[in-house]
């Protein structure tokens, strides 16, 4: 709630500037109630539902990862500082590879997104655990390097479609509104990475400890993705049967507030 206040009370620019009379007109009770009435709009929308869970979830397991690897690699494999980052080197590489894959069919998917995105925050789940359990079970290298590549690609497949539905959700907003749900889709992300950072670091030097996270990851990875199905599937709250509410905007936008007005752009109802 604080920084969607701080959001509407300071500009752009961080600099706090005089509105002109023309601007100070538009500041009316009725232009704020409208301005705050687009963002819960927005708020509601079940993409932005679906990705605010998809990107906190991937977050969380991604940092989590970030503090426990050296360690495990250290400990378990017996790797050098130079082959500890070259792990990370496959990781980046497989991430920014499927990453690239995901923007580039994710027009072609219609209705299928959010199933896309909730079936990979799934696969990430067992991916992650299986990158440890690797040490227990096959420990060989190749093994290792195939399964942090899958880890990758997974990676890949849950952060993109979470900043694509993000940008699916709010396409036709402009203004105050657009920047409030973007700041609240970053903070969602930094928390959950925070969350990771915090509970990787607690049982960094335990392998039993690193087995039972990211097992827990696992099964929270696939709670989240039937979250995501249950609220894209959610009966609209207008009424009506459930639809899984394809991307594609149906319909033009019907008006445009200028900058100075609270909120953003009147939309129409996009399903």
């Amino acid at each position: 709630v604080f920084l969607v206040f701080v959001i509407f009370m300071v500009r752009g620019s961080g600099i706090y500037k005089i509105p002109s009379s023309s601007s100070m007109s538009s500041l009316t009770p009725e232009a704020a109630t409208a301005g705050w009435n687009k963002i819960k709009k927005v708020l509601k929308s079940k993409r932005m539902g679906c990705s605010v869970i998809l990107i906190m979830m991937a977050a969380v397991v991604k940092a989590s990862v970030e503090e426990v690897l050296p360690f495990h690699a250290d400990h378990r494999w017996g790797l050098r500082p130079l082959e500890i980052g070259n792990l990370f080197s496959v990781i980046a590489t497989a991430y920014i590879t499927s990453a690239v894959i995901a923007g580039k069919i994710w027009e072609s998917m219609g209705k299928w997104r959010t199933l896309f995105g909730a079936s990979w925050l799934a696969i990430l789940g067992f991916a992650t655990w299986g990158v440890f359990l690797t040490a227990m079970f096959w420990k060989q290298k190749p093994v290792l390097v195939m399964w942090l590549v899958f880890y990758g690609v997974a990676l890949g497949m849950t952060h993109t479609p979470a900043a694509l539905l993000l940008a699916d959700a709010v396409e036709h907003e402009r203004g105050r509104a657009k920047e409030a749900v973007n700041a609240i889709w970053n903070t969602m992300w930094e928390a959950g990475g925070s969350l990771g950072f915090l509970l990787g670091g607690l049982l960094a030097e335990n392998y039993a400890g690193q087995l039972q996270l990211f097992g827990s990851y696992s099964i929270c990875c696939v709670v989240c993705a039937g979250l995501m199905m249950a609220l894209a599937g959610w009966p609209s709250l207008s009424g009506g049967k459930a639809v899984y509410d394809p991307p594609e905007a149906s319909e033009a936008l019907k008006a445009s507030t200028p900058d100075s007005n609270y909120g953003a752009a009147a939309i129409g109802d996009t399903k």
